[in-house]
């Protein structure tokens, strides 16, 4: 739950960023002589992959001067209907690389919304949240989306290829317990569970991420969060040895 609030105020600080942008009078101006230079100083400070403006008929204009159709992207819907939003880890139609977007309505003085302002995160910028988030040394974290995929991970690859034990266990029983887990994550349910997965079992809690359809699983291997209790085990086991032989000892000189 604790991992949930903090991703969530990850995602606050980029949609802010992003309003940020949107406020700008250069870019509420929609003069693309004005905007254009902008965008590229804004890129550089931000950090971003790339951004664009979003003209009302849904074609985004880049500062390089490219341009794309993304009238079937939800961000983007969301955006012109007033909510500033954070898609999850999609394929770019300019690159066709894995990112994940940023979008915010573009308002005149009246309010009306006459564009929108994108900018894209690589799709890794989840996971540099979820590496803060582990249950000891070797623990770890990952998000998914309401779908399943995987849109943050240990292993990056699961990113990119967007991985989806749900679907997975389709065809590969191995995945069952994981798949039966993730699916009470999308239906953004708070609990625990133990699963086996390449060959080793794991404890995981979960819990949902406000204002999003994402959860958040963080736990560890099995082994390593009982290694400390195998170890009081031990050290139960071998007092109670000593004390007995010392009981022994002792009635015996008695």
């Amino acid at each position: 739950q604790l991992g949930a609030r903090l991703v969530r105020s990850n995602i606050d600080l980029q949609l802010t960023n992003i309003e940020g942008v949107a406020g700008r009078n250069v870019i509420r101006s929609m003069d693309w002589g004005k905007q254009q230079p902008a965008m590229e100083q804004e890129i550089k400070r931000l950090k971003y992959l790339s951004m664009a403006i979003v003209t009302p008929d849904h074609i985004a204009h880049y500062p390089d001067g490219t341009t794309a159709d993304l009238s079937d992207r939800d961000y983007i819907k969301k955006a012109f209907q007033g909510q500033p939003n954070m898609s999850s880890v999609i394929i770019s139609k300019i690159n066709n690389s894995a990112v994940i977007m940023t979008a915010a309505p573009i308002r005149n003085d009246e309010g009306k919304i006459t564009g929108v302002v994108i900018a894209s995160l690589p799709a890794t910028f989840l996971r540099d949240v979820t590496d803060k988030i582990r249950y000891g040394k070797g623990g770890y974290s990952y998000i998914i989306d309401g779908q399943g995929a995987l849109i943050a991970h240990d292993n990056k690859e699961f990113v990119i290829e967007q991985k989806n034990f749900i679907k997975d266990a389709e065809s590969k029983p191995e995945f069952l317990h994981l798949s039966n887990m993730m699916k009470r994550m999308t239906q953004k349910q708070t609990g625990f569970d133990e699963y086996p997965f390449l060959g080793k079992n794991r404890f995981f809690g979960y819990a949902p991420i406000e204002g999003t359809d994402w959860s958040i699983a963080a736990g560890a291997l099995r082994d390593d969060v009982l290694s400390a209790l195998d170890d009081l085990t031990r050290n139960i086991v071998l007092l109670a040895v000593i004390v007995l032989l010392a009981g022994a000892i002792a009635t015996w000189f008695i």
